[in-house]
């Protein structure tokens, strides 16, 4: 699984959890607590690189530490091609306060959702005069209508010569007619030559409203899923079928906007630890925590 840039340095494990008897599948949990080796099957997209080290783009040593502190041994393809365009100071924007949680890092970097940063930016205690740099992080996500009038506000407290740089697996026509407003001459990475992610096979259902609930107990029933991550559009409908399918017998948990953060980051920290197999929620939740395979 591939960093989007440079600074993006997890600190957190991929843990077992405590259910996982079954050895015929193998799968690994990100966990922000705690440190072992990454272990996981790596897909031509994370190997397919140009064989450089970390060392190569002359980092600084604090930044160098943290990156092997974490157990990152050499970079990624997309990091081979980011790390030598990017090397100042940053603001990295992410959608989710989820996401946030799992990229900071107190290093000469501010990381936030865009609401909370242009917020701290009007009432003055944000500077960003000097910010030579503006990362977007699942632009895909932060340029949907939802955050864009935010973001677009947002870039008014940047410099105009700032580096703005948008990563993002999709590249819809909201990233596109961004691309052509904002950036000038913009160096393009790309290495999507197919849609679907390598290592991830897609299948879709297409059943009526009252079906679904019995869907998802067949794919229960008849699948092996470690884990599971539902998502759905409204928060009342997740704390019913996060409820429905308690009642079939599986362990579920649900997080949505509405509940109170200590609340949500502990459900997130306990889901991604392994105490529960079925997570529900809407779309504010980044599902990067957790990887699995099989």
């Amino acid at each position: 699984m591939s960093l989007n840039y440079f600074s993006k340095l997890f600190c957190g494990t991929f843990l077992t959890p405590k259910w996982a008897n079954d050895k015929s599948v193998p799968f690994l949990l990100f966990s922000p607590f705690g440190e072992v080796e990454d272990t996981r099957y790596r897909t031509e997209d994370v190997t397919a690189t140009k064989g450089n080290e970390f060392e190569d783009y002359f980092l600084k040593r604090e930044l160098l530490m943290g990156i092997y502190e974490k157990g990152f041994e050499r970079p990624s393809p997309i990091q081979e091609e980011s790390i030598p365009i990017a090397l100042t100071g940053i603001v990295i924007l992410v959608p989710t306060r989820e996401l946030a949680l799992q990229t900071a890092q107190p290093v000469h970097l501010l990381v936030g959702t865009p609401g909370r940063i242009l917020d701290l930016a009007r009432k003055g205690v944000c500077i960003l005069k000097d910010c030579s740099m503006l990362i977007m992080d699942e632009a895909d996500k932060l340029l949907s209508p939802e955050f864009q009038p935010s973001i677009e506000q947002l870039i008014r407290f940047v410099p105009e010569n700032s580096q703005m740089l948008m990563f993002s697996a999709t590249f819809p026509v909201t990233v596109k007619d961004f691309k052509e407003r904002y950036l000038h001459k913009p160096y393009v990475i790309n290495f999507m030559d197919e849609l679907t992610l390598k290592g991830i096979t897609q299948f879709y259902a297409f059943v009526e409203e009252r079906q679904k609930v019995h869907c998802l107990n067949t794919l229960f029933s008849k699948l092996q899923i470690n884990q599971s991550i539902i998502f759905w559009n409204s928060v009342n409908r997740v704390e019913l079928l996060a409820k429905k399918i308690t009642e079939l017998g599986y362990s579920c948990f649900y997080i949505h906007a509405k509940m109170l953060q200590d609340h949500r980051n502990r459900v997130f920290h306990d889901f991604c630890n392994g105490a529960c197999r079925n997570l529900v929620c809407t779309g504010m939740i980044n599902a990067s925590c957790l990887y699995w395979y099989g």
